[in-house]
């Protein structure tokens, strides 16, 4: 499975999903395969989607029969958690750049570089002469990933479409309106069928280069010039620029860092508003948590490694967050190239986090709740959740489909895998190759609803698993094998703690006892 995938582009499979044409009727269905065409669009619904339903609201209603106080934690913990990650950010950003009167602007510093050299390029012509050069030296060193291949657009597109996109591009650049964005969507729509190219799209040649999608590609050509070029000329527009990639930077900065902050404190503010209620600053977990048979217990003595190991569960997760993150070479990663690297890979580039964020700030927020932990019983519960959360949501999930997928038809990836080991080949596997997207496939094969029933099969199977694993399974086993037990255990050796010290404060009572008995 970890071999280089044998793309086959012209291939139909020539039989049913698994055999199964009922499988395939269901799975290749047309609503199924547009709910997964949005998810492939906005792959932030996808991971919120994902979490409410597969983690959120199956963990809340477990722990809740735990204990109302747990219950209200894991809503506070989790719900806190899907706002911050995939959106807090990005509303900050957007905050910054409307102040600055560049609202719906989504440009990072990669794209405005490179941007900015096709405007160069265009030399001295002006006004709608201008944006057709300016649109046309983009395109023109734009490419798709086509499998293996990396296909340029100019000759994938004949001569005549390719100067029919080249105009329908500068001209919803300079009439603008609202409905700007529905329009480049449609022409992303219609560059895609003729590309077979959407997720994995690069720009080369021009300024720093750029790797994006077709949607988000178009989407910052028209905006930058609409925003930016088209209002500056000359020296003010260079200042401008270099202004503007500045900007970029640090509100992008900004923005993560205040979303990561806020991440790693929310256990410390939901056990702050536990003790508030219930007066108790202990792990909220057990069944007597807020009774009074609770309240009988000895306090907890904490062992004497107790915080070096909170410690050392914030750093592990730490760890497995970069290790998981694309963008950067991990290797160089302490080096001044390499933090820039890294920077740049965080950058915002749109009006929802990409997945650097998403696992960069829930990175932050699984390492704050390990530093949180209030006890023995904790130590061990939300380690194995969060990194078991971590490794199910954002990296097995995704890896069973795309075994699924692969074992299945291997001409539904794109990518090619490298390395000279299996375990470098394996990380190339999981980082440099994807899923096909759903209108990549129906441009390839526009009649094969057996590829699609493959893909959406592939993708209900990542999503089931997170769902029992994660959303079921996890909380069940955390309540009723470690914290249960765990508390079982406690107050069995409380119990005969209890006893011996009756016994041993009574002795004398009982010895005077028995000798006023034996006098008469």
């Amino acid at each position: 499975m970890l071999n280089s995938p044998n793309i086959d582009q012209s291939g139909n499979p020539g039989h049913p999903v698994f055999g199964n044409s009922l499988l395939t009727g269901i799975m290749g269905s047309r609503g199924l395969t547009n709910g997964f065409a949005v998810l492939d669009a906005k792959p932030v619904f996808e991971v919120v989607g994902l979490d409410f339903t597969t983690m959120v609201a199956p963990r809340i209603i477990v722990d809740y029969q735990q204990n109302p106080e747990y219950g209200r934690e894991t809503a506070v913990r989790e719900l806190s958690t899907m706002f911050i990650m995939p959106f807090m950010s990005n509303f900050i950003g957007m905050g910054i750049m409307s102040a600055k009167g560049l609202g719906g602007l989504y440009t990072n510093s990669s794209a405005l570089s490179t941007l900015h050299a096709a405007w160069n390029e265009a030399g001295n012509t002006s006004g709608k002469e201008k944006l057709k050069q300016y649109v046309k030296n983009v395109l023109n060193n734009t490419e798709g990933q086509v499998g293996e291949e990396w296909r340029p657009l100019r000759k994938t597109l004949s001569k005549k479409d390719f100067r029919k996109y080249v105009d329908e591009i500068a001209d919803i650049i300079e009439n603008g309106g609202k409905d700007t964005s529905k329009k480049l969507e449609k022409v992303a729509k219609n560059l895609i069928k003729t590309a077979q190219a959407e997720g994995n799209i690069r720009v080369t040649g021009l300024g720093e280069g750029l790797s994006t999608s077709m949607n988000e590609l178009l989407r910052d050509t028209a905006t930058t010039a609409q925003k930016v070029f088209t209002r500056h000329e000359g020296e003010a527009l260079e200042q401008t620029v270099e202004k503007l990639g500045k900007l970029i930077r640090w509100k992008s900065a900004i923005a993560v860092s205040a979303s990561a902050i806020t991440g790693f404190s929310m256990q410390y503010i939901n056990a702050a508003i536990t003790k508030l209620k219930t007066g108790d600053g202990g792990f909220s977990g057990y069944k007597t948590f807020g009774t009074e048979e609770h309240e009988k217990r000895e306090t907890e003595e904490h062992s004497p490694g107790f915080t070096i190991k909170k410690v050392a569960a914030a750093l592990g997760m730490g760890l497995l967050t970069m290790s998981t993150m694309s963008g950067f070479k991990k290797t160089e990663l302490l080096s001044k190239k390499g933090w820039k690297d890294f920077i740049k890979a965080m950058e915002l580039r749109g009006p929802y986090a990409h997945m650097n964020i998403l696992k960069f700030v829930v990175g932050c927020v699984f390492a704050g709740r390990a530093i949180a932990i209030r006890d023995e019983t904790e130590l061990t519960t939300t380690p194995v959740r969060d990194f078991t959360t971590f490794i199910n949501w954002l990296v097995i999930g995704p890896l069973l489909a795309k075994g699924i997928a692969g074992a299945s038809d291997p001409s539904l990836f794109n990518g090619k895998v490298e390395g000279d080991n299996i375990f470098k080949r394996g990380l190339s596997w999981l980082n440099d190759t994807s899923l096909k997207t759903t209108d990549e496939i129906k441009s390839m094969w526009p009649d094969n609803r057996e590829k699609l029933a493959i893909r959406n099969t592939a993708r209900v199977a990542g999503l089931t698993w997170t769902l029992f694993t994660l959303g079921i399974g996890m909380p069940y086993y955390l309540n009723h094998y470690i914290i249960n037990k765990s508390h079982k255990n406690k107050n069995e050796n409380l119990n005969k703690n209890s006893f011996a010290d009756f016994i041993n404060n009574h002795m004398d009572v009982y010895a005077n006892h028995r000798g006023l008995l034996a006098n008469g």
